[in-house]
């Protein structure tokens, strides 16, 4: 595999919204959330083993998405990746994360075994516990700058593909609606539920 090899200022992050936004925030920082909804995330976070509860992230990919292919992976039918639709791509740096956690989700790792017949059998409780010891034993779960660039380096150059690979997936049907399923992507919990964003750049789904 390829390498590619970065310094933190070298890096950004790519987080779409049909809304600009200076500042990203979380859900929770966005105050859309019920109790009963918080309190099922925070049930989830604790049962599965993840770096943070999922109202406290901000999804990144941490490459552009393809605009010029996306829509036909979909047939134009995704409610986000669909011809002509308009977003606006927020980046960020690294150094804007301030004190983080991250989970780098939907590797090559996890779907290799994910699609893998040999597991189908696992109780939920043992597919979260050796998910979680991929997630480790590939740094793709952390809370400093250094290990997230090497897991976003051992990834970079795959979201392209990743996404072409889609419509081969055996369950397809129920994922094509999704916003980055099968899809490498970083799931990022900045401390303070906010990060600034350092550029943004009006983009048309071709």
């Amino acid at each position: 595999m390829r390498r590619y090899f970065s310094k933190t200022n070298e890096i950004f992050l790519y987080h779409y919204s049909a809304e600009k936004h200076n500042v990203l925030k979380t859900v929770e920082k966005q105050n859309k959330l019920t109790n009963e909804e918080k309190a099922k995330w925070d049930k989830l976070a604790k049962d599965n083993f993840r770096a943070g509860v999922y109202y406290q992230h901000i999804s990144f990919f941490f490459e552009p998405i393809p605009i010029d292919i996306i829509s036909n992976i979909f047939n134009n039918e995704h409610p986000v990746w669909y011809s002509g639709n308009v977003l606006y791509e927020h980046k960020v740096t690294i150094a804007s994360l301030g004190e983080f956690s991250y989970e780098l989700t939907e590797s090559p790792e996890i779907n290799e075994i994910f699609y893998n017949p040999k597991y189908d059998d696992y109780s939920d409780e043992r597919w979260e516990k050796l998910k979680d010891k991929i997630l480790k034993e590939n740094g793709y779960i952390g809370h400093d700058s250094a290990s997230l660039i090497n897991a976003i380096n051992k990834n970079k150059g795959s979201i392209r593909e990743a996404y072409k690979q889609l419509p081969h997936r055996s369950n397809f049907e129920q994922i094509k609606t999704m916003y980055a399923a099968t899809v490498p992507h970083l799931m990022v919990y900045p401390k303070t539920g906010m990060v600034e964003v350092s550029s943004i750049n009006k983009v048309v789904i071709k």
